[in-house]
């Protein structure tokens, strides 16, 4: 008898987001690798960046 079980496909190592992450690591002076460069003792302005998330389509919630 077959097992008629289909098997789920496994993404590629080399394209997972872990494997990109990783990759990344090597690369940590170069500030085109990175989404977003803070330095240490810089003012973050959150509302820009939840405006920036929130139009990327992301749901922001605030917890009070």
């Amino acid at each position: 008898m077959m097992n008629s079980a289909k098997s789920i496909p496994i993404s590629d190592p080399i394209l997972s987001a872990e494997a990109l992450a990783m990759a990344r690591l090597k690369n940590e002076d170069d500030p085109s690798q990175w989404i977003m460069l803070v330095e240490a003792g810089e003012d973050i302005d959150v509302e820009k960046d939840l405006d920036y998330l929130k139009k990327r389509g992301y749901k922001i919630e605030i917890s009070s």
